[in-house]
């Protein structure tokens, strides 16, 4: 009797280790697609053009809003599916990193609805994939699966820099030459691929380039980290490959580190990455600093200012760029997070997202302690695009949708937090497999 009824809990937990690995593929194949598929699509049939903050000529095919809200309501109702399908199995843990991740997206829903500020029917996506992923509670591995993603993009990005480069290099919109830069580093132009500017292209790559190295097969790892190079370079986006080396370089001082120390540099270095990125505009005092941003934080810091603790709304650059007190033709955000962040929703949700990120760094050290490496790279990598860019993805930015709340989400909630066993699947090995255990258990003492 009491081995039957250890055989059916064996049954549910295979079962239930079964859908779970179902429904986390389907979740992040379907954000993947709502991602890639419209900005595929758009970039086939139309040019990329700079244009003016507050002009734009850039009109989208009836193809790409098809599939755009196509894939949209397919990502929600795989969220609601997971959520509907699993709630009464969600764990009774990780409840705290849950509330964290979920209160600065619901701060500035409220805040949006007190100073006039809608948001689109998109922002709903990021509350319900943080959920999906907190009943899911994908292991670190799984996020190999975004490694290939990005492995598409930039192969794909680079076959149109060579075949189309009307549609995938940076042109004007007044001569329709490509635009010629001083940071170009390859003489072909600024590559943006399925976007429409190079350095957020850059940022998706060095967001998503930890998840390249957990891809399981060498040679694929490596040709997919070779394409991803060298479209990084071809995009001449400083701050990510500066994002990139930063991320490298504390990977391999953890990697370094006695075993026992693991966790403390690990989280330390990555909350220092951060608060260095936050107080940088402080410091900076010369207009033309940084190429040209410290003009931007300097007039970003004094909009702060002027409601420091709420913030004036999500959509404030888009509004004071479409008026005569417009900070520069090009100037779409704050070229900073933590400034952005100010801005938008002042201190409260700077403290909120604070709050969510020290959470992550904390749970990205002790993961390295069990070996896993690739939370702290995906952590500092992103904290260095973070410097001169805003790539946080919460109601005021879905470009990096897949390679940002993903992997966030997943280190906040990742069964590999429970048991050392996490080791040795995030290192490139299989632990021991739930059947195994459970006949091993079964099996008499001798």
């Amino acid at each position: 009797m009491k081995e039957a009824t250890v055989q059916n809990h064996v049954e549910d937990d295979l079962g239930w280790l079964r859908s779970r690995r179902f429904l986390t593929l389907a979740l992040f194949f379907t954000v993947s697609a709502w991602f890639f598929v419209p900005r595929f699509i758009q970039t086939l049939q139309a040019a990329k053009t700079r244009n003016m903050l507050g002009e734009s000529n850039l009109v989208i095919t009836p193809l790409t809003d098809l599939s755009q809200r196509a894939l949209f309501y397919a990502t929600i109702l795989v969220c609601l599916w997971v959520i509907a399908f699993r709630w009464t199995a969600s764990p009774a843990s990780r409840g705290t990193a849950l509330v964290l991740s979920l209160a600065p997206g619901a701060y500035m829903l409220i805040q949006g609805e007190y100073v006039g500020v809608g948001v689109d029917n998109a922002a709903f996506a990021v509350p319900l994939t943080i959920i999906a992923l907190w009943v899911l509670r994908p292991r670190i591995q799984d996020l190999a699966i975004l490694g290939y993603l990005v492995g598409v993009v930039c192969m794909v990005s680079v076959i149109l820099g060579f075949v189309l480069p009307d549609h995938a290099i940076l042109r004007s919109s007044y001569t329709n030459n490509a635009i010629v830069s001083d940071k170009e580093i390859l003489p072909w132009g600024l590559l943006v691929g399925i976007f429409t500017d190079s350095n957020n292209f850059g940022q998706f790559i060095a967001t998503g380039l930890p998840s390249v190295l957990l891809i399981r097969r060498r040679r694929t790892r490596w040709f997919v980290l070779a394409v991803s190079l060298f479209a990084l370079v071809w995009t001449a986006s400083r701050g990510s490959m500066e994002a990139v080396v930063v991320s490298a370089a504390l990977t391999a001082v953890v990697a370094r580190c006695h075993q026992k120390r693991k966790a403390a540099v690990a989280t330390t270095g990555c909350i220092l990455l951060f608060v260095f990125g936050a107080i940088l505009p402080f410091l900076v005092h010369e207009p033309t600093a940084f190429t040209n941003r410290g003009v931007i934080w300097m007039q970003s810091i004094d909009a702060w200012q002027s409601a420091p603790l709420f913030g004036l709304g999500a959509n404030w650059f888009t509004v004071i760029g479409s008026s005569t007190a417009s900070l520069g033709p090009n100037v779409f955000h704050a070229h900073n997070q933590f400034l952005q962040l100010l801005v938008t929703g002042g201190i409260i949700y700077a403290v909120l997202v604070g709050m969510m990120l020290v959470a992550a760094c904390v749970c990205a050290g002790r993961l390295a302690g069990h070996g896993s490496l690739s939370p702290t790279g995906f952590l500092a990598a992103l904290a260095g695009v973070c410097v001169f860019e805003v790539s946080l993805v919460i109601v005021d930015n879905r470009l990096l949708f897949p390679v940002v709340v993903l992997p966030l989400a997943t280190i906040l909630f990742t069964r590999d937090l429970d048991t050392p066993l996490a080791t040795t699947a995030t290192a490139g090995t299989s632990p021991m497999p739930v059947r195994a255990q459970y006949r091993t258990s079964l099996e008499p003492k001798r």
